[in-house]
C-alpha cells in the first residue's frame, strides 16, 4: 500500500476522525493464540489473573443492574453467563460492555479468551472476549478501571483497522506532528507506519514486543520534551540571605514551630529563587507535612521585596481557606481574593484565587514575580502556565507525593523540594472491609459520636439510586435527624459552605460528602471516615482523603468499604493504601503497580497525556 499524500491524508483525517486515532492505543501485550483449549476442571487458584482460551456452552444467562437486582435489560450493568464444557460448570462475569453480548443465547457454544479470578476462595471467569485459535499473535488491550474497558479499546482498534488508510493516517500524524521525536529516534514515514502495524497486527511476538517498547520510549521522550518546553528562563533572582532573613522574622509571629522538613524546604526554595534565571520549583509534600505554611511564608517574604505574587487553587473552598490563612497570619500583607466575575479590581501584592485569576490578570496585563500553584496535579499544563511570563518564578505544590524518579523525569529542570513527615503526631488505623463488616462501622460511628468527634461518609456518586451521597444523606437523616450535613459539587457554593460550616461547628457531627472534601476542608476533629466504593478512587485520592482525619493530632479511623468482587489489581491497590501510611512510600508502590505513564497522566490533568494512550511506562523508559 502506498503512503497517502498530504492532500488525501487531510481529507481522510476529517472524514475518519475518531477512527484511525484509536491506533494510538497501546496494547498491553501480544498473546500466542496457537495454544490449546483449557480444561475448565483444571482451573486452580494459582492461575488467578491468567488469561486462558476456552470453548464452552452457555447453559445460563442473567443480567443485573447497578443495585445488583436481576434485570432483562439489553445492556445490564453486569452479565453473568453459566458456562459448561461438558464436564465442569463455571460462572463467567462481564462488567460493563455487556451490549456486545446482547445476542448471545442459552445453548450457544462460544470460543473466548477469559481471565481467571479467585475471590474469597471462589473461582470464576471474567471479561470474556470471543476469539478463535489463530497462527498470528493477537494484540490485547487493557482499559482504565471504572472508565474504559479493555473490550471497548479492542473494539475501537478493530473498527479503525477496517479503514484501509488507517495505518497511513496514523503514520503521517506521528511523522508530521512529532517531528523532533521522529528525528531523535531516526524514524522516517515508512518506519512510523511499520510501528503501528507491529503494535496491532504483528507477524511475531518478538516484533510486537519490540513495537511496544519503542512506543513507550516515544511516549516518555514526549513527556520530557513537553516538560522542557514549559520551563521558563530569563530573570535574575532575589537575594537568598534577604529572603531567609525575612522568613526568620515572619516565623516569629506564627503559632507553630517549623519542622526540620519545612525549614529544609524553605532553604531549598530560597536558593532556587536567588538564581540567575527564573526558577521552577516542585514543592512535593505528604499530607499534613505543612506545605501551605512553607509557600505562604515564601510569598510573604517575596512581597517584602516589592514582589507581586499569585496563588492559584483548584477550588473556591481552598482559595478562600488560603486567603483566610494569609490575612490571618500576615495582617500587614495586601491580599486579594479572586473567585468569580465579581472579583476585586484593586491592586494587591498577593492575588489568591481559582482560574478566575486569569481574567483580571489578562485585563490589567499583570506580570507576577512569583506564581504558586497549589494542588498542581489538578490543573493542566496550559492552565498552570497562564500566569507565568519568562521572568516569573514558579512554585508547583502538591500534597500528592510524587516518587523522586518520576519527579526528575516529569519535572525536567526543576528544583525539587521534598517535604517529609507530618508536623503533628497522629495515629490513623486503616481498614478494607466488605460483606458483613457493617457492624464494625456502626461501632466506630457510635464511639465517634460518644467522644464528641465527627464522622464523614464519602461517596463517589452523587445521584445514583444506591451507594450515592444523596441516598445516604436521606437514609442517615432519618436515623439521626438534625445531625447530618451534605456536601457535593452539584450544590451552590454558598449552600455547600453553610453545610460544611454546620459540620465544622459541631451542629451536625455527621457529614455525607463527595470528593469535594479532598482539598480545602480543614475540620480538625474528624475522627472517622468511611469511603464507599473505594475502587472508584485512585491511590493518591484515598491517601489525600485519609489526611483529612485528626488534623490536630490524636487517633483516627479510615475505612474503605465495598461489597463488590474486586479484581486482583484493584485489591492490591486498596491493600497498599490500607497497609502503607507514608505518602512517598505509597506513591512508589503505586508507581510499581500502575506504571510510570499512568501516574504521569494524573499529574497533568487527570487523564493520560502520553503520546500513545494507555502507555504503562516504567522509569527505565525515561532514562534509557
Amino acid at each position: 500500500m502506498e503512503l497517502a499524500n498530504s492532500e488525501t491524508t487531510q481529507h481522510h483525517a476529517i472524514e475518519d476522525y475518531g477512527t484511525w486515532q484509536h491506533l494510538y492505543y497501546l496494547p498491553a501485550l501480544h498473546r500466542d493464540l496457537s495454544s490449546p483449549i483449557a480444561d475448565l476442571s483444571t482451573i486452580l487458584p494459582i492461575h488467578h489473573e491468567s488469561r486462558i482460551f476456552i470453548q464452552a456452552e452457555i447453559v445460563g444467562k442473567q443480567g443485573f443492574d447497578r443495585s445488583k437486582l436481576p434485570t432483562n435489560a439489553i445492556a445490564p450493568a453486569k452479565l453473568v453467563l453459566d458456562l459448561s464444557d461438558g464436564k465442569t460448570r463455571i460462572a463467567c462475569t462481564i462488567f460493563g460492555g455487556t451490549f456486545e453480548w446482547k445476542d448471545c443465547f442459552i445453548g450457544q457454544t462460544i470460543s473466548a479468551l477469559v481471565t481467571v479470578n479467585c475471590w474469597r476462595g471462589s473461582i470464576t471467569l471474567v471479561g470474556p472476549e470471543i476469539t478463535h485459535i489463530q497462527k498470528l499473535p493477537r494484540a490485547e488491550y487493557k482499559g482504565i478501571p471504572g472508565k474504559l474497558s479493555g473490550g471497548t479499546v479492542s473494539a475501537q482498534v478493530h473498527e479503525a483497522l477496517k479503514n484501509k488508510s488507517a495505518y497511513d493516517l496514523a503514520a503521517t500524524s506521528l511523522h508530521t506532528g512529532h517531528q523532533k521525536l521522529c528525528e531523535q529516534f531516526k524514524m522516517d514515514l515508512a518506519r512510523c507506519r511499520q510501528l503501528f502495524v507491529d503494535l496491532h497486527t504483528p507477524k511475531t511476538i518478538s516484533a510486537g514486543n519490540d513495537a511496544i517498547r519503542l512506543a513507550k520510549r516515544l511516549s516518555a521522550s514526549e513527556i520530557r520534551l513537553r516538560a522542557r518546553i514549559h520551563h521558563q528562563a530569563g530573570r535574575s533572582g532575589f537575594h537568598v540571605n534577604g529572603l531567609l532573613q525575612a522568613i526568620d522574622t515572619l516565623k516569629t509571629t506564627q503559632i507553630e514551630t517549623l519542622s526540620d522538613g519545612q525549614s529544609g524546604s524553605i532553604a531549598t526554595i530560597c536558593n532556587a529563587l536567588s538564581g540567575e534565571s527564573s526558577a521552577r520549583i516542585l514543592l512535593n509534600g505528604d499530607v499534613g507535612s505543612g506545605k501551605t505554611l512553607v509557600f505562604l511564608l515564601t510569598a510573604a517574604a517575596v512581597a517584602q521585596f516589592d514582589g507581586r505574587i499569585a496563588i492559584l487553587a483548584p477550588t473556591e473552598l481552598l482559595a478562600r481557606q488560603l486567603h483566610r490563612q494569609a490575612t490571618t497570619r500576615f495582617p500587614d500583607l495586601s491580599v486579594g481574593l479572586f473567585c468569580g466575575p465579581k472579583s476585586p479590581t484593586s491592586d494587591f501584592q498577593v492575588w489568591i484565587g481559582t482560574t478566575a485569576l486569569f481574567s483580571p490578570a489578562k485585563k490589567q496585563k499583570v506580570e507576577f514575580d512569583l506564581v504558586i500553584v497549589d494542588e498542581q496535579h489538578r490543573f493542566s499544563i496550559e492552565q498552570r502556565m497562564r500566569l507565568v511570563s519568562p521572568k516569573t518564578h514558579l512554585i508547583e505544590a502538591s500534597a500528592t507525593p510524587i516518587p523522586r524518579s518520576l519527579a526528575v523525569a516529569f519535572f525536567d529542570g526543576c528544583t525539587i523540594a521534598n517535604l517529609t513527615g507530618p508536623t503533628i503526631k497522629k495515629e490513623i488505623k486503616s481498614y478494607l472491609l466488605g460483606g458483613n463488616d457493617r457492624k464494625f462501622i456502626n461501632k466506630l460511628h457510635e464511639g465517634c459520636l460518644s467522644a464528641k468527634k465527627k464522622i464523614v461518609y464519602l461517596y463517589a456518586a452523587v445521584n445514583e439510586k444506591s451507594n450515592s451521597a444523596n441516598e445516604a444523606f436521606k437514609r442517615l437523616s432519618e436515623k439521626f435527624p438534625g445531625q447530618v450535613s451534605l456536601a457535593h459539587g452539584q450544590m451552590g457554593p454558598g449552600e455547600m459552605a453553610a453545610s460544611i460550616q454546620r459540620f465544622a461547628d459541631g451542629i451536625t457531627p455527621i457529614l455525607v460528602a463527595s470528593t469535594v472534601i479532598e482539598v480545602g476542608i480543614d475540620v480538625p476533629d474528624v475522627a472517622v471516615m468511611v469511603v464507599n466504593d473505594p475502587d472508584r478512587f485512585g491511590v493518591a485520592q484515598l491517601h489525600q482523603l485519609r489526611g483529612r482525619l485528626v488534623r490536630n493530632g490524636g487517633h483516627g479511623y479510615f475505612v474503605m468499604y465495598t461489597d463488590k468482587d474486586l479484581g486482583i489489581d484493584t485489591l492490591n491497590r486498596l491493600e497498599s493504601v490500607r497497609d502503607i501510611k507514608d505518602g512517598f512510600e505509597l506513591a512508589e508502590k503505586d508507581l510499581m503497580q500502575r506504571g510510570f505513564g499512568e501516574v504521569a497522566g494524573e499529574m497533568q490533568s487527570g487523564s493520560a497525556q502520553t503520546l500513545f494512550k494507555l502507555a504503562k511506562l516504567a522509569p527505565s523508559d525515561f532514562f534509557d
